[in-house]
């Protein structure tokens, strides 16, 4: 057999053994740890010059095809960059952020900012503590932090990704990310969402509520709001996105669009201009919602 074939056949063997684990298994492949080993690759061909004997020389070329293929499956299952371009496919060690702290009645008023991207997010209020979350991820790289003060806090979750660069996000289904918060009734906050390629699912219902403000950007979701705290607004930026959005019942509510090639359908709300719509009850109640939504070649329903 000759040499590049033997070669070729071990490396392409070795390869597909690796793909084939990897869809059963998580098979880790640290590309630094690889990278570390490059000078085996000179050691490998100074030896090739040296040794004659043909078993030898096989051996060597078993190693170096094993090695290269170790190498390639690095490169594919970790991120990759070069300037300012970077390639994802799948992250194999799932990674993780937790906020967590505890509720104080001193706390009248936080702010949560939310940057998400690529999976399945979730908010309501299901803790007893001001705030609980976690973001479990694959692709990109997030961070919580905070800040709190006698009687406010600002909590938020910011990707990583440097913002002088562009992602590029190959398909595969295990490099979903999912992200959980849970937010203390009792403030009054401030909520800043931007999500792009994402599945959603907001329940402010027992959340006071200011202000919220949510982009969304080829994603789908759904969103329930609470009773207005004051004037309380809502702005909405959907674009290539398809949104439900649930009012509550009897609330003072006004909605004001500005829709481009979109389809907004709006039930229980009287028209009062053409791009406006009112409860009955909005001229008379201090509460009340102004929802102020543009859509760009997306679906908003109103229930």
């Amino acid at each position: 057999m000759k040499t590049n074939h033997f070669f070729w056949g071990i490396f392409l063997t070795v390869l597909g053994l690796l793909f084939l684990i990897d869809n059963f298994f998580a098979v880790n492949v640290e590309l630094d740890f690889i990278l570390k080993l490059w000078p085996v690759i000179l050691i490998l061909i100074g030896l090739r010059l040296i040794l004659k004997n043909k078993i030898a020389l096989n051996l060597l070329v078993f190693v170096t095809a094993v090695l290269l293929s170790f190498i390639v499956y690095a490169f594919i299952f970790n991120p990759f960059h070069c300037g300012n371009v970077r390639l994802y496919r799948d992250m194999k060690k799932e990674k993780s952020e937790t906020i967590s702290h505890f509720y104080s009645p001193q706390i009248k008023n936080a702010k949560l900012n939310v940057e998400f991207n690529y999976g399945m997010m979730k908010i309501n209020s299901s803790t007893k503590n001001l705030i609980d979350g976690e973001v479990q991820y694959k692709t990109g790289e997030y961070k919580f932090d905070g800040d709190l003060s006698d009687t406010s806090a600002f909590f938020f979750l910011n990707s990583e990704v440097s913002k002088k660069g562009f992602d590029i996000i190959l398909p595969s289904k295990k490099n979903q990310n999912q992200l959980d918060l849970r937010l203390h009734q009792n403030p009054e906050w401030d909520i800043k969402i931007l999500t792009n390629i994402s599945d959603f699912n907001l329940d402010f219902t027992e959340i006071k509520a200011k202000d919220i403000k949510i982009e969304s950007n080829f994603s789908s979701g759904k969103i329930k709001l609470g009773q207005p705290a004051g004037q309380s607004t809502i702005y909405v930026d959907v674009n290539f996105s398809s949104i439900d959005i649930d009012l509550p019942d009897n609330a003072a509510i006004e909605i004001i669009t500005d829709k481009n090639f979109s389809s907004v359908d709006i039930n229980g709300l009287e028209k009062i201009e053409k791009n406006i719509y009112r409860s009955r009850n909005f001229d008379k109640s201090k509460d009340h919602f102004v929802i102020e939504l543009s859509s760009n070649f997306s679906s908003v329903t109103f229930h």
